[in-house]
């Protein structure tokens, strides 16, 4: 009776003298992450570990990375409720739920050993509830459980809903409802939410704790609308507050469940606890773009007060503690008074005891005192810390990499933190780091002003401490510390990353008569107008201020005196620096001399200037840019140290000072470009295969270096053996993190080093084979030979499989272990299910899942999923699963079904019944039910019995090819979908990768997907994911530095794919990759344009017939900018609205890459070439100043002079008609595509699309026509529509045109916010507005998918019979997206 008191004590109070247990997440109901029991941490020893088989497999794959739009970096995680096993502990026993094997397990407290396990049919992804000696969770499967918590015996399971139609989400079959809230006790009953998609129905349960009934009062089970509750929620004494991911959390009355809103002016997150004076903290999105965590008054739901950005906060009786950047701050709940701040890299989870806070980071776990913030403890674990708890005496944490560590208390154990210097921050200082990069490594100096020094021990979250005093500087966009040789600096990108001292420069400690300044400072890119430091205002007219900085690739020193000449001087070095090289920069002035000095040594003086210094009435005081009221420019490259003093430093003394620290960063180096290459593929277990190729043979060097995780040493690999192909295999890659890797090579006979690469483990999509190796349990021969037939006559070895019927699970076994299929098996007997789960325990959950079902002619999953079907019963007992069946599960174009026996000593294992039986039943299916869908085979020979059954594509389907989804440019590409009209057509099939981080970010405008032969391929940033687009399984994926092409509507597509092969361009190169496996097959090299000076690199590039067809632009002309503002590609006018042009067409064999044909007459706009019936057509430039210009970004008027639009044999590129053209300048836009036997033009300028239709045999324009600018502007893409053609029906938005007349027809495209394009179906447009957005072609109405998100161009197609979505919205801060991809069947079809 006691135990139950205390346990209420603790869930709903938390701060309890006999809080001695961890019933729930973060300790209790208020998830204040705070308990009251004393624990001393500082005597604290490992006790036991317990590791997964399997890490967790979070069901949502973010955040992204960056907001590229808002140069906002390090994005906060909204969903990040699952990425760790938490766990709770109530007496002897810990708990905690998988998503890894879908169980939840009880281990004993002392040892670690595990006392009983439940499995359930799904992911189990929140930490369970301890009540009353029973134990509540809820599952993927839909259900919530109630066991008996000594046992693991179950009690009761409810669901609000039957599951119907299960989803695939990463690989895994989960209803349209599962359970990703926990559950929480309010009174006698328990709550939760069931649900994930904001269009598809939630519900929010409140059952009797005791029956698990909807029975009595208090009890329901209520249908929302539009909501997407996930991550645990928080209980007041009168609200139940419920996360919900990437909007802000929604609150219902405790009594009654009604509906009460969400919180006011903020965005999500997982995070909401409730302070014992009812306050509610919640988020990291508070700040939906920069992320935060909020305040709000429980009554009104408005924000009363911001905490800024945040990742963890907890609460105790009067005092916050929050992990902000890299610091762990304490406040006073009532006052908000900051009590201490101090440093702690541990950044990503928090717990607390009465005298101890616990913060989790990557691979280290670190303790505090909770009134002092005194660091007592720290130890090391494998993996990142996402999961605390505290109870009997122990701290249990828990790691993305699987694992549990258990720490006990040891009087008079040695304290881990004691040896540590008390003014250093643990973890933040490299060990080879020099010691004066962590201590203040020169003498007091009176006269200096400001010294900003970027090591780590100086830098909290975004502040970095003047060691002068004063002002401190403030990173933008948060500090990236790198290591140079011996020295720590700040990274500048040059765009987003900056410091400001101060706004205004009159906030901060000048220098007035005389002055000195110093910088060591890497510039990896020249600018006209380049800024280390200072405070400045230089418009021409008005001179004032002083910075140093640099001129292009020449240092300068400038400076306005009083007694000047009444301008700045630009006091600037003779001799140019050295890009990428470490240069320590100084200029002093003493009221009557300038001099600047590079590298110790005088390099220039003035005596132009005399008296005080001149500054204007306002100026920015910044470091790493030159900014004033008219220009900013940020620099690119990196800032060691920078100091400012009010006297002259004389030259012995900056010579001193130069001398000091020149040896610790390393020399100079040449960078190189390798031949080819180099590209990345991830190899599984923690390993990656990087190769390349050299021009002439070199030995094998690269060096691996870690960027994110505690500081650790590079790795070299290295092999003395002169080569040309390059191959290395990295190894031991930790999970989810960021390394870095350069190559030492010669090229040109001169030797030097590749730009940094970047390997992030996070896209390791390997399907793992576990912690423990699955070649342990042996598996009879017989079953392995049939696995062995299985794969080799189904040639599949990725995706899905679907095992219909089990014996006695070894066939599953076998499958996993000799591919890398994910099994499904299901079968219809309870116990045979349950005994092939326990067989199956170092495999069960990410490699093979087991389902009871009730039929197996009729499972409960979506249809047309599995890449491979087969069972493993005998078939003398009978076909467990009719062939039509079998079919219906098999994924269209290459879905297999695979039915048969061996041969046992050479005879046959079935009966001759049996055999004829399978032939007339396959005879039956194949001929007359379906008889275009499959192919099949019957085979009975010395083998054995083998019945094969493979789908072919399905009818009236298309494949999107090239950027607009066949070379015509047309955005048809013959897809009917079924005739799919709205989204009420269109059923989820499956859910999950890739998330948001694998793009650059949504603003870029870059290629679209492809989608061919059943396979979906997405271009990211300098990577491919390929992906299973019927079922959503990663195929295969490549990191291809290189890779990249932005604001395409300027320009052409850089990527194609036929049903074998995806082409993709790699600079100076395209790169011919197996379709189904990623694998090189050859690098095609571009044709050189053959002009003086000039690099070539690849532009266009499209399949047609046997041939590749491309073309040849100047290097460095494609767009690959995508930061900022200035990256969206959104202007009306200037620089980003250049066409890309190209100097030649050419034509190559895909067989064997030999030239074919090459035409080059002037230069073509890329945009234009359009490719249908064997010609290509294209738009030419001939003017004389164009083709002799060193631009092809094509911005002067002659641009749109002396064109000529030519169409050419597509084999032999012998020209078949050309004419003079004369359209309006295409200043903002210019497309070209083909339908029927018509080509159309349209240019956008002025306001308005200027189209015109022409014949497509001779060019004889048939008609013109104007549409204009939707609403009249051209904002958000609005001046960017490009021509779609279905039928006669041709697509400008807003408008639709008849194709053969250009009348204008009586529909109007959809309004609301649509930067982005449109792809078409035979009736149906898919497009932005607002949300993607599908509109009926004959009726003129839309329907939406709330919240789903597509990007700034276009990124859902129409293909092989689906509609495919993938992720769209990342870096899109500032909204509510769901953050995942997504693929739709038409129901149709099911």
């Amino acid at each position: 009776m006691r135990r139950s008191l205390v346990l209420l004590l603790v869930l709903f109070v938390g701060t309890s003298c006999f809080a001695d247990d961890w019933p729930t997440w973060q300790h209790d109901q208020r998830r204040s992450g705070f308990s009251g029991e004393q624990i001393e941490a500082g005597n604290l020893v490992a006790e036991w570990t317990w590791q997964s088989n399997f890490p967790p497999q979070p069901a949502w794959h973010g955040p992204a990375k960056w907001d590229a739009y808002a140069r906002i970096r390090d994005l906060p995680a909204m969903r990040s409720y699952d990425q760790v096993f938490h766990v709770v502990a109530v007496g002897d026993s810990v708990l905690f739920g998988s998503s890894a094997d879908d169980a939840v397990r009880c281990l004993t407290l002392t040892t670690g050993k595990e006392r009983w396990k439940f499995t359930t049919d799904g992911p189990v992804r929140v930490a369970p509830l301890v009540a009353n000696g029973r134990l509540y969770f809820g599952s993927d499967d839909g259900f919530v459980y109630c066991l008996k918590a000594t046992n693991g015996e179950l009690v009761w399971k409810f669901r609000p809903v039957e599951a119907g139609q299960k989803i695939l989400n990463n690989g895994r079959f989960i209803p349209l409802n599962p359970c990703r809230t926990g559950v929480v006790l309010n009174g006698d009953n328990v709550w939760f939410a069931c649900g994930i998609l904001p269009w598809h129905p939630s519900w929010l349960c409140s059952v009797n704790a005791l029956t698990g009934l909807a029975e009595g009062q208090g009890t329901f089970v209520r249908k929302l609308n539009g909501k997407t509750l996930e991550g645990a929620p928080a209980v007041s004494s009168e609200l139940v507050l419920f996360p919900q991911g990437r909007v802000a959390p929604q609150v219902f009355n405790r009594t009654d469940g009604k509906e009460l809103g969400s919180f006011k002016k903020s965005g999500g997150g997982s995070i909401v606890v409730v302070s014992l004076d009812e306050s509610i903290f919640h988020g990291p999105a508070t700040d939906p773009r920069k992320g935060g965590i909020g305040r709000s008054d429980p009554k009104t739901r408005e924000m009363v007060a911001g905490y800024g950005r945040g990742s963890a906060l907890i609460v105790g009786d009067r005092v916050s503690y929050m992990l902000a950047e890299d610091e762990l701050i304490a406040s006073d709940l009532a006052t908000r008074k900051v009590l201490f701040q101090v440093p702690c890299e541990q950044r990503l989870s928090l717990v607390g005891t009465v005298n101890a806070v616990f913060a989790g980071g990557e691979d280290s776990v670190a303790a505090f005192d909770s009134k002092t913030g005194t660091r007592l403890w720290q130890q090391h674990v494998e993996g990142k810390v996402y999961g605390l708890a505290v109870a009997n005496g122990r701290l249990f944490a828990s790691t993305d990499t699987g694992a549990i560590y258990a720490f006990r208390v040891e009087p008079g154990a040695a304290n881990s933190a004691a040896a540590l210097p008390p003014d250093r921050d643990i973890g933040n200082t490299p060990p080879d780091v020099d010691v004066e990069e962590a201590a203040v490594d020169l003498p007091a100096d009176s006269h200096q002003l400001g010294r900003w020094l970027f090591a780590g021990v100086h830098v909290r979250g975004k502040a970095v401490s003047n060691l002068a005093g004063g002002r401190v500087g403030q990173t933008v966009t948060g500090p990236l510390l790198r290591t140079f040789g011996e020295r720590q600096a700040l990274e500048l990108d040059g765009s987003g990353q900056g410091v400001v001292i101060a706004e205004n420069f009159r906030d901060a400690k000048m220098p007035r008569r005389t002055m000195s300044v110093e910088a060591w400072v890497r510039v990896d890119e020249p600018q006209t107008w380049g800024g280390i430091v200072g405070a400045i205002q230089d418009n021409g007219d008005f001179e004032r201020g002083w910075l140093l900085g640099y001129r292009e690739s020449k240092f300068s020193f400038a400076l306005a005196g009083t007694e000047g000449n009444g301008r700045l001087t630009y006091l600037t070095a003779d001799a140019g620096f050295r890009m990428k090289s470490w240069c320590h920069v100084a200029g002093t002035y003493d009221g009557s001399e300038m001099v600047l000095y590079v590298n110790g040594e005088s390099v220039a003086t003035s005596k132009q200037q005399a008296g005080d210094i001149y500054y204007p009435p306002q100026a920015f005081y910044e470091i790493g840019s030159y900014h004033d009221k008219d220009e900013h420019h940020r620099l690119s490259g990196a800032v060691h140290e920078v100091a400012v003093y009010d006297d002259v430093l004389t030259s012995q003394e900056i010579a001193e000072r130069y001398a000091r620290k020149a040896a610790g960063f390393p020399r100079p180096r040449e960078e190189i470009v390798l031949k080819s290459g180099p590209w990345l593929r991830f190899a599984g277990s923690g390993s990656a295969l990087v190769m390349w190729e050299t021009a002439e043979p070199t030995t094998t060097s690269l060096k691996l270096t870690p960027k994110s995780g505690q500081p650790s040493k590079p790795m070299l690999y290295e092999d003395d053996l002169p080569k040309r192909q390059h191959q290395v295999t990295l190894r031991d890659l930790k999970r989810n993190r960021i390394y870095s890797y350069e190559i030492q090579s010669v090229v040109n006979g001169k030797s030097g080093v590749t730009r940094e690469f970047e390997c992030d483990t996070f896209f390791d999509y390997t399907v793992p084979v576990g912690n423990r190796a699955m070649s342990l349990v042996k598996v009879a021969s017989e079953t392995s030979k049939k696995a062995a037939a299985v794969l080799e006559r189904s040639r599949v070895d990725r995706g899905i499989g679907l095992v219909v019927g089990l014996e006695n699970g070894e066939l599953v076994r076998s499958l996993c272990r000799n591919s890398d299929l994910r099994i499904v098996a299901v079968d219809d007997d309870l116990s045979r299910v349950e005994a092939v789960r326990e067989s199956l325990g170092d495999l069960y959950g990410v490699r093979a899942t087991v389902h009871h079902v009730d039929d197996l002619e009729s499972l409960p999953f979506v249809g047309h999923f599995a890449n491979v079907v087969t069972t493993e019963r005998s078939l003398n007992d009978g076909l467990p699963i009719m062939f039509q069946n079998a079919v219906k599960l098999l994924r269209p174009d290459g879905g297999v079904a695979v039915f048969g026996e061996p041969s046992v000593d050479g005879a046959t294992a079935l009966s001759v019944e049996m055999r004829t039986t399978l032939a007339d039943e396959l005879h039956a299916t194949t001929a007359t039910r379906l008889p275009e869908s499959v192919e099949s085979t019957f085979v009975d020979d010395s083998e054995g019995v083998w019945v094969t059954i493979r789908t072919n594509p399905w009818q009236g389907t298309g494949e999107w090819s090239h950027l607009y989804g066949s070379a015509d440019n047309s955005a048809f590409a013959g897809e009917s979908l079924s005739g799919v009209r709205s989204r009420e057509d269109l059923n989820v099939q499956w859910v999950g990768r890739p998330g948001p981080r694998y793009q650059a970010d949504r603003s870029g405008r870059k290629p679209s997907p492809l989608a061919v032969g059943g396979r979906l391929f997405l271009q990211g940033l300098e990577r491919i994911i390929a992906l299973d687009s019927y079922n959503g399984s990663v195929v295969w994926s490549a990191e291809i530095p290189g890779f990249t092409r932005f604001n395409v509507p300027r320009d052409s597509g850089n990527w194609c794919a036929d049903r074998d092969h995806v082409f993709a361009v790699v600079r100076d190169e395209v790169w011919q990759l197996d379709a189904a496996t990623g694998e090189r097959i050859a690098a095609h090299k571009v044709e050189p344009i053959g002009r003086a000076l000039w690099d070539s690199e690849w532009g266009f590039v499209a399949r047609s017939g046997g041939q590749l067809i491309g073309s040849s632009i100047k290097a460095g002309t494609s767009w690959v900018e995508y930061w900022g503002k200035e990256g969206w590609h959104d202007d009306r006018s200037g620089p980003s609205t250049f066409p890309v042009g190209s100097d030649k067409l050419f034509a190559r064999s895909v067989d064997d890459g030999s030239e074919a044909w090459t035409w080059s007459n002037g230069v073509i706009l890329n945009s234009s070439i359009t490719i249908a019936d064997g010609r290509v057509y294209f738009v030419e430039c001939r003017h004389p100043d164009v083709i002799s210009s060193e631009e092809r970004r094509l911005g002067t008027p002659e641009a749109w002079q002396q064109q000529f639009l030519v169409s050419l044999d597509a084999s032999t590129g012998s020209k078949l008609w050309e004419r003079p053209l004369d359209t309006v300048d295409g200043n903002v836009a210019f497309y070209m595509a083909h339908s029927k036997d018509r080509l159309v033009i349209v240019s956008s300028s002025d306001k308005a699309f200027h189209v015109s239709n022409y014949a497509s045999d001779g060019g004889e324009l048939f008609w013109e026509q104007k549409v204009g600018w939707k609403e009249g502007k051209g904002d958000h893409g609005k001046a960017m529509s490009r021509p779609a053609i279905v039928g006669d029906k041709l697509f400008v938005r807003p408008q639709v045109l008849s194709l053969t007349d250009g009348k204008v027809l009586p529909f109007s495209m959809p309004t609301g916010h649509g930067c982005g394009t449109y792809a078409c179906t035979t009736n149906a447009l898919f497009l932005r507005s607002e949300n993607v957005t599908v509109w009926d072609t004959e009726s003129g109405t839309s329907s939406a998918w709330p919240r789903l998100r597509p990007d700034c161009w276009l990124s859902t197609i129409p293909a092989g019979g689906m509609l495919l979505a993938p992720e769209g919205g990342g870096g899109c801060s500032c909204g509510s997206w769901m953050e995942t991809s997504i693929g739709f069947m038409p129901a149709a079809r099911r």
